[in-house]
């Protein structure tokens, strides 16, 4: 026998309705290896999540990290590519949040840099309507030849977005 229990609000032992609650987790993570060689954004496969709030007025919490590299094989002094999550819903598209991954070659030479780029972001997007939220990536200077993620053996990217209550 299964049983279905609904509720509108959950109440604190002093009568209240909760705050500072996480109410719904989403989760996904990639080992697939995604190139940007453009200065256009390009989505980063596997990096993509929905949630739908269940409060107008609640916090979506995004962390994670993203295992991202640059590289130049010219003689390029600037090599810097960018990544941001890109908020949806309604069909409105908004950039929430950008990181940068930068590096000089003053010597001449062709360059590689990979690392973990952790990532922490608070929105409130102020809906109950389903929300998406993308990650995209883009070379940003002329000497950067691309920017990858999960370039290299056992990098993998990950992504929460956590719902919180507030008052």
């Amino acid at each position: 026998m299964t049983s279905t229990l609904k509720v509108n609000e959950i109440l604190g032992t002093n009568g209240h309705a909760l705050t500072d609650t996480v109410l719904q987790t989403k989760h996904t993570s990639t080992t697939t290896f995604t190139t940007c060689s453009t200065t256009s954004y390009s989505d980063i496969s596997g990096m993509s999540l929905t949630i739908t709030p269940t409060r107008t007025n609640s916090l979506i919490k995004l962390s994670g990290v993203l295992c991202a590299a640059i590289q130049s094989t010219a003689s390029q002094i600037d090599v810097h590519g960018r990544s941001r999550i890109l908020r949806t819903f309604t069909g409105d598209s908004t950039e929430v949040f950008v990181i940068d991954l930068r590096t000089y070659d003053f010597n001449g030479g062709s360059i590689y840099v990979n690392t973990g780029l952790p990532f922490m972001f608070i929105d409130q997007p102020n809906t109950t309507l389903p929300v998406t939220y993308k990650f995209q990536g883009k070379e940003v200077s002329a000497g950067c030849t691309s920017m990858d993620f999960n370039a290299e053996a056992q990098n993998r990217c990950s992504f929460i977005i956590q719902e919180i209550a507030v008052n």
